[in-house]
């Protein structure tokens, strides 16, 4: 028998431990229970986004099931005509599972858009709380389909809006339907606006600001339609315009030329983007009436919105605003920008605060376009538009001495507010010497009597390699050097190139400069 015990001993003792381990197994399991994969991702989500800093950039792995509707109550305001109007304050939200103080995303749609629908909303919204941030459409209907819409009613409307959702973020108030005690933050504002909204988010930012109720971060304007005679009073923050050239009125270009009238109003103080996505189509074909007939058709039918692209798209502008270190091309100063953008074809611009473009590549595709509106010419120079990595302008000598003349129309023709002209450029020279050159470049400044006063400087000879990248640097040339000339009144700028080794100019960029504020 003892035998027998022996001989099966081992098996005994394997048996046992296994009997043994399954049997801690199941105690721990009692006391330690393992996360399911469902809840092991909240865990992971919430300790990854605890630090506020970094909430409003990291992304959300879980997705937001449901955009759930709300509503404030009703409250009586009274309009510009002293009538009493009543007005629901409801929307929808989005707001995501992370903890901390999150940053506010509001959107104000279109009411009366061909191209975007509540579900399209909803996916931007659910996107949006992706990202870490408590996205809120407001419904504005009531106030907003009208041409004529009365700004005051709508700043009240606003205010009551924040009131509310202030109240239950401190806790004061209670609903059902939002759950945002210590979870979201005025301190950290987005506003979103699309279309005939802009007149509507310019008046809200502008009345935030003056009453320094919350922190407004930035403003992102989504094929922005101008209402006609409305005059605009501009925030100053970051500001960006994502235009579709397939969705924007090809007659009057509504969007172009609301950037256009931003740029030239704000831009020496707001850092600013423009991204216009190429349509599929041409939309300034001819003018027959088979063409124009075929772009009403196209005007009163429901363009299908890329929703993909655009939630890419404000993923992106909401990194760029919350994390100094983001590196993304639209929003970036220092990185070139791009060609193509999530797989589609853009042309984009920066404007860099305190600075007004004369020239901009990446703004215009014909050389001979000055950013301004003036008219430009060229002498022994050709000009060419060139677009790769990077947007530029090539400028070939083919004699010298060279020039390019910018004229300045009427209302730019006050330089003194200014402190320097800036090329953003590369010098490339005939030899493929990889020592170290310079060559001198001359600036005319005309005064409208005729007066001219030149300045001459020095440009280091750069690689002009384009398989290798453009090194541009950036020249500048001090306007308080021009002597004898009115410099409120210049008509006026001319570049001239004299070094007859210059090969070509790339030219990334030509602003006028002024100084930030102390």
């Amino acid at each position: 028998m003892f035998n027998r015990i022996k001989k099966y001993r081992a098996f005994l003792m394997i048996g046992g431990g296994v009997a043994f381990i399954f049997i801690l197994t199941y105690v721990l399991s009692i006391y330690y229970p393992i996360p399911s994969a469902e809840e092991e991702q909240i865990i992971d989500i919430v300790d990854s986004s605890s630090i506020t800093a970094n909430v409003a950039v990291s992304n959300n792995t879980e997705s937001v099931e449901n955009v759930k509707p709300f509503m404030l109550g009703s409250q009586t305001f009274t309009n510009s005509a002293k009538e009493e109007i009543t007005v629901d304050l409801k929307g929808k939200i989005a707001i995501p599972t992370a903890e901390g103080e999150l940053p506010i995303v509001f959107i104000i749609p279109s009411q009366s858009s061909l191209v975007y629908d509540s579900n399209d909303y909803e996916v931007i919204l659910s996107e949006i709380a992706k990202k870490n941030c408590v996205a809120i459409y407001l419904d504005l209907a009531e106030l907003l389909t009208n041409e004529q819409q009365d700004m005051n009613l709508v700043k009240q409307v606003f205010n009551a809006y924040r009131d509310e959702l202030n109240a239950i973020i401190l806790g004061e108030k209670t609903t059902a339907s939002l759950d945002l005690v210590n979870k979201a933050s005025f301190s950290k504002v987005i506003m979103i606006g699309f279309e005939e909204s802009v007149e509507a988010i310019y008046g809200i930012s502008e009345d935030q600001l003056s009453q320094q109720q919350l922190n407004l971060e930035s403003i992102l304007l989504i094929n922005p339609k101008k209402t006609e005679e409305a005059i605009y009073s501009y925030p100053d923050v970051l500001t960006s315009f994502l235009i579709d050239s397939s969705l924007t009125d090809v007659e009057s270009l509504s969007s172009l030329k609301l950037f256009e009238e931003y740029r030239q109003e704000k831009a020496r103080q707001s850092l600013t983007s423009y991204t216009l996505i190429e349509s599929d189509y041409e939309s300034c074909v001819t003018e027959d009436e088979n063409s124009q007939n075929q772009l009403d058709e196209q005007a009163s039918t429901k363009q299908e919105p890329d929703t993909k692209f655009l939630t890419q798209f404000i993923g992106d502008f909401l990194s760029a605003t919350f994390d100094s270190e983001s590196e993304n091309p639209i929003f970036s100063v220092t990185t070139a920008l791009p060609d193509t953008l999530y797989q589609k074809k853009v042309r984009s611009a920066l404007i860099v605060p305190n600075t007004l473009r004369l020239i901009n590549p990446f703004i215009e595709e014909k050389a001979t376009l000055n950013t301004l509106g003036g008219n430009n010419e060229v002498n022994n120079l050709k000009m060419e538009h060139e677009t790769g990595d990077v947007s530029i302008f090539r400028l070939s000598l083919e004699e010298t001495p060279a020039t390019l003349s910018i004229e300045i129309p009427e209302e730019f023709k006050n330089l003194s507010q200014y402190d320097n002209i800036s090329m953003y450029m590369s010098v490339c020279t005939n030899n493929d010497s990889s020592t170290t050159q310079s060559t001198e470049i001359s600036m005319v400044l005309t005064d409208e009597t005729g007066q001219s006063s030149t300045v001459t400087e020095t440009a280091i000879i750069s690689p002009c390699d384009a398989k290798h990248g453009y090194h541009l640097s950036d020249e500048r040339f001090v306007l308080s050097q021009f002597t004898g000339i009115d410099l409120n009144a210049i008509s006026e700028i001319k570049i001239e190139l004299t070094d007859q080794s210059i090969k070509t100019i790339v030219l990334g960029d030509l602003s006028l400069v002024k100084k930030p504020k102390e």
